[in-house]
């Protein structure tokens, strides 16, 4: 579920231009700045939470762009998935992945659409209820049975605690989150700073995802929902505990 970063910008909107002509972007500002623009402008929202002029994820069409949180409240409220699942928790995941429904290649060359659906089929196009359904299938199927069903300790943490681990089975896939364990074990003995440690040691947060894993980090650390990636304080005040804390922001 990595991002495909070689798509160029492209449009002729003056707002757009200006508010691209600036040396480094980020998700929170982005999606802030979105709300302002004309939705005729934009397309894709990256999945990626680091973006540039010159090597970026978002594609400036002339399609509509979806606005994930207000999206993923609206589609949640109406879905199976209401009382099963905390906003919070898939907003989250949702403002990591990304939104798309047009396919595309992935950063590992898999064809990828929706938030962060794969397989799918070069061409291939998907509505928004489509893209929210299958998210939300996708959110249990992925996520939260494979979490509740291999770490069946993971809710006595809590719900934001616990949504931890399943954002990041959703992530990496359940078999590759189950090579942590010195997270789980940290988790397990409530040595959250041990269990932060077990998810910065490693090539998730070193060379793939740095800024999900800080808001995972976060999240678990503090006990406080991240909804997407970290502020500048908040990425600040978790470097002041982990010094070694890097960002692409």
């Amino acid at each position: 579920m990595e991002p495909n970063l070689n798509n160029d910008i492209s449009t002729e909107n003056t707002d757009v231009d200006n508010f691209l002509n600036q040396d480094t972007l980020n998700i929170p500002v982005l999606l802030k700045e979105i709300s302002t623009l004309d939705p005729s402008i934009v397309k894709d929202l990256p999945k990626n939470v680091s973006i540039n002029n010159t090597n970026t994820g978002v594609s400036m069409t002339t399609n509509s762009v979806p606005d994930i949180l207000t999206l993923t409240q609206n589609y949640l409220a109406q879905s199976v998935y209401n009382t099963i699942f905390p906003l919070q928790g898939v907003q989250s995941i949702g403002m990591q992945e990304g939104l798309r429904q047009v396919a595309y290649l992935d950063s590992e060359g898999n064809w990828t659409i929706g938030l962060g659906h794969t397989p799918a089929v070069e061409g291939e196009t998907w509505s928004l209820d489509t893209c929210f359904s299958v998210f939300f299938n996708d959110v249990n199927s992925v996520g939260v049975q494979p979490v509740n069903t291999n770490l069946p300790w993971s809710s006595s943490m809590g719900t934001i605690r616990h949504w931890v681990n399943i954002n990041a089975a959703y992530n990496m896939g359940i078999n590759n989150w189950l090579q942590f364990t010195e997270v789980f074990s940290g988790m397990q003995t409530q040595d959250w700073a041990l269990a932060v440690r077990g998810m910065m040691d490693s090539i998730w947060y070193e060379n793939q995802v740095p800024d999900r894993v800080n808001a995972l980090a976060y999240q678990l650390y503090f006990n406080e929902w991240v909804i997407g990636y970290l502020t500048t304080d908040q990425f600040n005040q978790f470097k002041g505990i982990f010094p070694n804390a890097i960002t692409n922001l």
